[in-house]
């Protein structure tokens, strides 16, 4: 592979269901490597492990701040995209109204996919089996997967909901965090193709510091870029 997809270049993001799609990507990532039974030592498994330890450690967080009962409890569902939406309407419909209104999210899937796209041939090809290369591939995704599912609530009467949208986005920025850590590793060790999804996820970043920082804002309900 001599390329890559121009990350800002995805003007079809929207025409399959994008985010069945991101979580049978994760999905099959998971599958391939249950299939290769490899030791719980191996450096595959250890990556995975890392991300399963921190989706852990936010569930962990998430209930000494509001307790385990609240949790649990149902909140409200995410409102229609419009006044004039039937009550039966799709929840996945209105879940994409709210996303293809949502910059951040639209950001985050565009660099994600190619980079993604990368990383897994790159891996699962031979061409490059190291842990910079597998973390990519991990971790690349779940940016817009934790964006996706902060964006499916409308926390704005609920305090709940906010909390949980405000974890989804610190989680976002950690695994935002991971992707740019081994992709600087990989452009050390000659990955200058991987030069432009650097110089994106960076500019990325900030967007996503930027919405972190209006949770912490007394006056703000909800991030609005």
């Amino acid at each position: 592979m001599t390329s890559v997809f121009d990350p800002d270049d995805h003007a079809w993001v929207f025409e399959r269901d994008e985010i069945d799609l991101l979580e049978d990507e994760l999905e099959e990532l998971y599958t391939y490597i249950e299939h290769l039974h490899l030791p719980k030592t191996a450096m595959e498994s250890l990556v995975l492990k890392e991300l399963t330890d921190t989706e852990d450690q936010g569930e962990d967080e998430l209930t000494v701040e509001l307790g385990s009962e609240l949790l649990h409890t149902h909140h409200h569902e995410p409102a229609p995209v419009d006044e004039g939406m039937s009550q039966q309407g799709s929840l996945r419909d209105q879940l994409r109204g709210q996303l293809e209104r949502d910059p951040l999210y639209l950001r985050a899937y565009a660099w994600s996919d190619g980079l993604f796209a990368y990383a897994k041939e790159a891996y699962r090809s031979g061409q490059d089996g190291s842990k910079a290369m597998f973390r990519v591939y991990v971790n690349a995704k779940m940016v817009p997967i934790k964006l996706s599912i902060g964006r499916a609530q409308d926390p704005k009467e609920d305090p709940f909901l906010f909390q949980l949208v405000k974890k989804e986005y610190e989680l976002a920025l950690i695994y935002l965090d991971r992707t740019l850590e081994s992709l600087d590793d990989l452009v050390e060790q000659g990955y200058s193709v991987l030069l432009p999804f650097v110089a994106s996820g960076q500019a990325f970043r900030r967007m996503l510091r930027k919405a972190l920082d209006q949770f912490e804002s007394p006056s703000s309900s909800f991030p609005a870029l």
